[in-house]
C-alpha cells in the first residue's frame, strides 16, 4: 500500500478530478463511495482503477470491502488521512472511495434488458439527486429501465450514484439527445405523459409495456413530448402545494404500475 499525505500527489489529483464531468470524461473513470454503493459496484462487473482508504474513518464493513477490492483487482490501496479522503467524498467521514473505469460500451448498447415492462422517461432532468432517486425507485418497483431525452445529467455524477444507492449499476439507463432519436430507437413503445390536464392516474389501467413521460420540474412536459403521448394522466393534489418532487412523482406512478402488474 502507498501512503498519500499531500494533495499535490499525482494519484490523488487524478482522483480529485473525477468529481467533475470534465475530469470523468478525460480519465474515463468515476468515483464510488458508500458501503451499499460499493457493494452494488462489486456485483456489476465493472473494473476498479484505484482504491483510496482511510483507516481512521473506515468501518468494519469498509475494511472488508477494501480487502475484497484488492483481491478482485490486484491493486493495492492508497492510504489517505481524513482531510484528504474527505476531499474525494460526497459524505464526510468516509473510509473508502473507489475509482472505477467507465464502461466502453456505446451509449445505449445493451441498455435495455427487456422490451417489455415499465420505462420511466425523463425529459431533460437537471438534478443528479433526482435521477439517482428515480433509478432507486425503478429498481424497487421492477421497472425495465429509465430513459432520458434531451439535455441531462452525467450518469456517473457522484450524486447520481449516491442517491441511487448503487442502482445505477443494475438498472438499464438509456440517454437520447432528442425525441427524434428516441422514437427512432423505440418506435413501438406506447407513451403516457404526466400533465396537469390529464385524467387521474388511478383511472388508468396501465398496459404491461408502457413508457411514462415526466417533464422537467421547472418547465413540466414540453409541447413536443406531449404530442408524442397517446394519453395524459396526473396525480391529484389535495393541499397547498401544486406539484410533487420529480422523484416522488415517479415513485407514485411506478407503484401504481406495479400494483396493476
Amino acid at each position: 500500500m502507498t501512503l498519500i499525505s499531500s494533495k499535490q500527489n499525482p494519484r490523488f489529483k487524478t482522483a480529485l478530478a473525477l468529481l467533475t464531468k470534465r475530469g470523468r470524461d478525460k480519465e474515463k473513470a468515476f468515483l464510488v463511495e458508500g458501503r451499499l454503493e460499493i457493494g452494488a459496484f462489486l456485483c456489476s462487473g465493472l473494473v476498479v482503477s484505484d482504491i483510496f482508504y482511510c483507516s481512521e474513518n473506515a468501518t468494519e464493513a469498509e475494511q472488508t470491502l477494501a480487502t475484497n477490492l484488492e483481491e478482485k483487482s490486484g491493486l493495492r490501496r492508497a492510504m489517505l488521512p481524513a482531510e484528504l479522503i474527505d476531499k474525494l467524498s460526497y459524505r464526510k467521514g468516509s473510509g473508502l472511495v473507489v475509482a472505477a473505469k467507465t464502461p466502453r460500451q456505446e451509449q445505449n448498447e445493451g441498455a435495455s434488458h427487456s422490451e417489455q415492462g415499465l420505462f420511466l422517461i425523463l425529459e431533460e432532468p437537471a438534478k443528479p439527486g433526482n435521477v439517482g432517486a428515480i433509478l432507486r425507485s425503478a429498481s424497487g418497483f421492477g421497472a425495465s429501465g429509465v430513459i432520458t431525452v434531451g439535455n441531462t445529467v452525467d450518469r456517473w455524477n457522484p450524486n447520481v450514484i449516491r442517491s441511487s444507492i448503487g442502482s445505477v449499476f443494475s438498472v438499464p439507463l438509456q440517454q437520447y439527445t432528442s425525441w427524434k432519436e428516441f422514437l427512432s430507437a423505440r418506435p413501438e413503445l406506447k407513451l403516457v405523459g404526466m400533465h396537469p390536464d390529464g385524467t387521474e392516474v388511478s383511472e388508468l389501467v396501465f398496459p404491461k409495456s408502457v413508457g411514462v413521460v415526466f417533464g422537467a420540474e421547472s418547465k413540466g412536459l414540453s409541447a413536443e413530448a406531449k404530442s408524442k403521448c397517446s394519453r395524459l394522466v396526473r396525480i391529484p393534489m389535495q393541499g397547498v402545494a401544486d406539484s410533487l418532487n420529480l422523484s416522488v412523482c415517479v415513485g407514485v406512478v411506478a407503484y401504481a404500475w406495479n400494483c396493476t402488474h
